[in-house]
Formats: C-alpha cells, sequence, structure tokens
C-alpha cells in the first residue's frame, strides 16, 4: 500500500510519518519501504537518532513488532541509504536494524550520487543520468509517477529511491516464495538470507568512473553493502538449493568444496545432468567437466539454470553384484551467470 506522507514539495512531519507506519502495520503490511531520510551527517549514532526522533522510531518499532503473515514473525524494514554522496547512510535507514540501499547504475558501477559506507547494508539499481546515452534516460529506472504533478503516470528517475524499491519487491517476492513452500523465519533470518543473496561489486571497483564527477572507484570498496541485490538466489535460499556463481564468456573451474569438503577434489565424478533447456539458456555448447574436483564451465549467456553433479561415495567405481564398489550421490545447484554491463548504455 502507499501512505502518502508529503503534499507537493512539503515534508512530511515525524507525528505524520509515524501515523503512516502505524496504519501500514495495522492494516497488514510486512515490508515498510521509504525511500525517505535525513540528510547524511545530520544523525551520526544509533543513540541520537532514538533520542531526537523517538515518535518516528516507536512507529518503526511497532512495525517491526507486528506479524502480518505466517512466514515472518514480525515486519521487515528497508530505507533508501541517501543521495548525498556520502560516506556514510543517512538515517533512519542507518539504524542497526533497518536495511539501508546504495544505488549502482546500468555499469555495475555506484552511481555518483548514492551514499556509501557505514550503515548501508546492499546495493540495488538506482540509475545514472550522466553515463546515459546522449538523447537518452537508458541508465535511469522508469518509474511510477503521481501524475499530478508531472502530467504523465511513467518516467524515468535516479537515486536509492529508485534502488530501495527493487530491494522491498525482492523481498516481497521472497516471502510469496516461502509462503508457497511452508517456510518460517525470524525477520532476522530473513533479512540474514535477503542480504546474502547477491552479486559482488568490489571486483570492478578499479581506476575511476566519469559522471557529473570523476570518481575514484576505489573508495566505494567494502562500502556499498554486502554486494547487488539477486533475486534468484533468495528464492534458491528459500528452495535450499545451493548457488554455483559463473562469469559470461570465460572458461572457468567452480570450487565444489563448500558442498563435498576438501574431499571434492578426489572424489570419482560421474557427470553432470543439465537439461539442453538449460543449456540454451546459459549458452553452454562445451559439456561440462570436472578438473581436480571442480566444475569446469563455459557459459556464454547470462542466466539461471540447474545442473546435477553425480559422483562415487566410497571408492573409483559403484559397486555392482560381482563387485565391490562405492555407491552414488548427487546434489543439485543452481548455477547463476550474470554479465556485467550492457552494449547499449541503459539495463537491458
Amino acid at each position: 500500500m502507499s501512505c502518502q506522507i508529503f503534499s507537493g514539495g512539503e515534508g512530511g512531519s515525524a507525528a505524520v510519518s509515524a501515523e503512516a507506519i502505524k496504519y501500514a502495520a495495522d492494516n497488514g503490511a510486512s515490508i515498510l519501504q521509504c525511500s525517505w531520510g535525513y540528510p547524511a551527517g545530520a544523525v551520526t549514532t544509533d543513540n541520537a537518532y532514538a533520542s531526537a526522533a523517538r515518535i518516528e522510531k516507536q512507529a518503526i518499532d511497532y512495525f517491526i513488532a507486528t506479524k502480518n503473515n505466517d512466514v515472518l514473525d514480525g515486519g521487515l524494514v528497508i530505507f533508501a541509504a541517501g543521495n548525498d554522496a556520502k560516506v556514510m547512510s543517512g538515517y533512519p535507514g542507518a539504524y542497526r536494524d533497518y536495511i539501508s540501499v546504495t544505488a549502482f547504475s546500468p555499469d555495475y558501477l555506484p552511481a555518483y550520487y548514492t551514499n556509501y559506507g557505514p550503515g548501508c547494508n546492499i546495493a540495488a539499481p538506482g540509475g545514472d543520468a550522466y553515463i546515459s546515452p546522449s538523447g537518452s534516460s537508458a541508465a535511469q529506472v522508469l518509474s511510477t509517477l503521481p501524475s499530478e504533478l508531472y502530467q504523465s503516470d511513467y518516467g524515468y528517475m535516479q537515486g536509492t529511491s529508485m534502488a530501495c524499491p527493487h530491494v522491498s519487491g525482492v523481498a516481497a517476492l521472497g516471502l510469496s516464495y516461502a509462503l508457497a513452500k511452508g517456510k518460517h523465519y525470524t525477520v532476522d533470518e530473513f533479512k540474514s538470507m535477503l542480504l546474502t543473496s547477491v552479486n559482488d561489486i568490489d571486483t570492478y571497483l578499479d581506476g575511476t568512473k566519469k559522471s557529473l564527477t570523476t570518481m575514484q572507484l576505489r573508495n566505494y570498496r567494502k562500502q556499498m553493502g554486502t554486494g547487488a541485490i539477486d533475486a534468484y538466489q533468495l528464492l534458491m535460499q528459500i528452495e535450499g538449493t545451493p548457488c554455483l556463481k559463473a562469469k559470461v564468456g570465460v572458461q572457468q573451474q567452480l570450487s565444489l568444496d563448500k558442498y563435498f569438503g576438501k574431499a571434492s577434489a578426489n572424489l570419482t565424478y560421474l557427470g553432470v545432468e543439465i537439461s539442453q533447456a538449460d543449456r540454451t539458456k546459459l549458452g553452454i555448447s562445451t559439456e561440462p567437466t570436472f578438473v581436480s574436483g571442480r566444475l569446469r564451465l563455459h557459459c556464454t549467456k547470462p542466466g539461471v539454470a540447474r545442473i546435477t553433479v553425480k559422483a562415487v561415495a566410497g571408492g573409483t567405481e559403484l559397486g555392482t553384484g560381482t563387485s565391490m564398489g562405492g555407491m552414488e550421490i548427487t546434489k543439485e545447484f543452481a548455477v547463476i551467470a550474470r554479465a556485467v554491463q550492457t552494449e547499449n548504455g541503459g539495463w537491458l
């Protein structure tokens, strides 16, 4: 539900914000997503925020304590980190119990405006107008607009306010899937799953980026949160299917140690099962093989697929009626291959 706490260009008071938050909790909301906050640096500690915004925080605490579905034992709170380009999240997002969302753009690099650093938990697409091709809005995010102000229901925008709804949407998808699977979590358990359903950003933070300013990308390393939100990874965590993350366009060897232990290097592998449809999804034309216990894979397309690895437990051959041997074990994995950048300067 959308609870309006602003009027035109006017900001809402703390009392109005609190009223809206309580209304949402009392009317069935499980996720509180807020694209507003105080300028980064205006408040710098949790205690200072709790003291200065008592009515607002009490309402948020009330939301967290309210159980409105069969999956979570309370409410989930997600805030935009803020657009001050400061080395800290703005509050309330920076508060330790709330998720604060930073923004990246289609080049898979931080947006020039995003806050980053302490208090920031996860990154999502927020857009960057200054890297769009000339005459295009392709690098921004298509968003709903208040038609009474913009004479249109949709338009391109940028900001951590665009990134925040991506995370709340993924969280909502996860809650729906968990409900279908009959799962139940504490809020802290679900937050941990959400914040670990990510792809790496830090690998790409070298050199500079030219946007509204020239950005030194090393300054953002380990500062954008746990990584870039990935909906499929959250669904696989809920399902209990482990994920193998693959790069696109390069042959790589993926470690299985996490799933088979250090013995993975010494196992006898019987092969990999993958459907033709899934091969096509990932552009796999070379048969997956094993090298010293690692799965060798070459994905030429971004996408997701399921594979089943078969191995022998207890020996180098399967036991038969006439010879002693091991038993067959199988493990299903989800392979996730993500492209980092598009070729048209936009998201797709």
